[in-house]
């Protein structure tokens, strides 16, 4: 099942739904698959930029053994993650790909560049990493508070973090 799709691929979850079930498939550009899509799929698995993911892209001209198909529509989404941040972090490659609410408050304490900001847990202190793939960032300032975050939990430019999906 399709969790999340962005410009260059899409997160997919195998039931069960959990932990360690979800991986980052890339599509290249312009793909058009959504959220809620049943795939068969086949590819190579490669570690990308330190992030897990089925290569179907560079791969699917050369190798039939490459495909991507859509064969149907999700009715009941598989459900999110729900987890601390200091439990996230404890093992964060774990959720790679997952689709993941951390249940802390937090409160932004810096913004980066690039449409990233760190935020704090109100909990226990975990500095969660966050980027802007589908939230507006632009509308953040340090010291917002949250009492909850949802999104895809990924590895990029070396660090874990959160693609958000509520803005």
């Amino acid at each position: 099942t399709v969790t999340a799709s962005a410009t260059y691929g899409v997160a997919i979850a195998e039931s069960p739904f959990g932990m360690g079930n979800s991986t980052w498939v890339y599509l290249g550009y312009g793909h058009g698959t959504e959220v809620g899509a049943i795939v068969t799929l086949g590819g190579y698995y490669e570690e990308y930029n330190g992030l897990t993911e089925i290569n179907v892209y560079n791969y699917t001209t050369a190798d039939p053994a490459a495909y991507f198909d859509v064969v149907g529509t999700c009715t009941e989404m598989p459900p999110p993650i729900y987890i601390t941040a200091a439990d996230i972090m404890a093992a964060p490659e774990h959720y790679e790909s997952c689709i993941v609410w951390l249940t802390d408050g937090f409160v932004v304490d810096a913004l980066l560049s690039y449409g990233e900001w760190t935020a704090q847990s109100h909990e226990d202190g975990t500095s969660i990493h966050f980027d802007d793939y589908w939230f507006d960032e632009t509308t953040l300032s340090v010291g917002n508070c949250a009492n909850w975050a949802i999104g895809m939990w990924t590895y990029n430019y070396g660090a874990f973090k959160l693609e958000a999906f509520v803005d």
